[in-house]
């Protein structure tokens, strides 16, 4: 019973705290998600955002009715500004990015959408926004916990205590 309740302590603890902030985050940073619209022969444009998780699953499917253009969303705090770019539709804004320091890519984006609108002989538009660098910080979550976990299972099936 005594050796049971070392398994619960220290590295054990840290290893699943570890573990769980580690899939967590995969699972928020590896959100993907990917804009596509195109033209009517009417001149209508149509536009449908598909997120999917590390582009393998489909998390979920969101019509865009009525683009009507995007913007840049600005976030302040002390530490200085974020940025996003949301969707302007008649049913109300929609986040396409995530918030980011760097506003000339957050602006870029933006841009390329209110270009296509602005260009009848723009066909189509496809763009995808996500993942990337920011899954290293999950990455590393997940390393740390697996080697914490580990590290006490070794330790316990040797009969040593756990930190």
């Amino acid at each position: 019973m005594e050796r049971i309740k070392r398994i619960f302590q220290g590295s054990v603890l840290a290893g699943m705290l570890f573990l769980f902030l580690g899939l967590f985050f995969f699972y928020l940073m590896g959100q993907i998600k990917h804009l596509t619209c195109a033209r009517a022969e009417t001149g209508e444009v149509l536009c449908g955002m598909r997120v999917t998780w590390m582009d393998l699953f489909p998390v979920k499917n969101v019509n865009i009715d009525s683009l009507k253009g995007a913007e840049v969303e600005q976030d302040c705090d002390d530490d200085g500004c974020t940025y996003r770019v949301t969707l302007q539709t008649t049913a109300g804004d929609v986040p396409f990015t995530s918030y980011e320091s760097d506003y000339s890519k957050i602006n870029g984006i933006a841009d390329q959408i209110n270009r296509f609108l602005q260009n009848p002989s723009q066909p189509s538009l496809r763009l995808k926004s996500g993942g990337g660098p920011a899954l290293i910080a999950p990455v590393i979550f997940l390393g740390i916990g697996i080697f914490l976990f580990i590290r006490s299972l070794k330790r316990l099936f040797r009969g040593q205590t756990v930190d």
